[in-house]
């Protein structure tokens, strides 16, 4: 790890970037770790953010709903697995004919191959040209 400090900034690595003084291997065996909180105020925290704000954010995650994509819409289709590191992820335009319900859309190519898609696999065709 480097330790150096900056000379401009006066500051080393992680304290730029954390905004803290790390522990480096080092210093781990000389230096007792102190903490200022007992491990029943510890758990009584944690025991808080898991009973009473983690369910308020999940829910809020939950409320966003789902993407709702319209019959006529222009649309591409995530492939499973990219065929080398540079091609393209998805493939298209398609255009949505139908709404089959639960996520599930009928697709239509420009060769009127019609696919059923789930949402998850599609994104909003955006053209290059505007």
């Amino acid at each position: 790890m480097r330790t150096t400090k900056n000379r401009t900034l006066n500051r080393s690595p992680e304290e730029i970037v954390y905004g803290l003084k790390l522990l480096t291997p080092a210093i781990w065996g000389s230096q007792e770790v102190t903490t200022t909180e007992s491990m029943d105020t510890v758990f009584e925290n944690r025991h808080k953010l898991l009973e009473l704000e983690l369910p308020t954010y999940k829910q809020i995650t939950y409320n966003l709903g789902t993407r709702k994509i319209k019959k006529g819409d222009k649309v591409l289709k995530a492939l499973i697995e990219a065929i080398t590191g540079l091609a393209y992820k998805n493939v298209g335009p398609f255009i949505v004919t139908k709404d089959l319900g639960y996520g599930t859309y009928e697709i239509v190519d420009n060769n009127n191959n019609t696919y059923r898609v789930h949402a998850d696999c599609l994104i909003q065709y955006q053209s290059e040209w505007g």
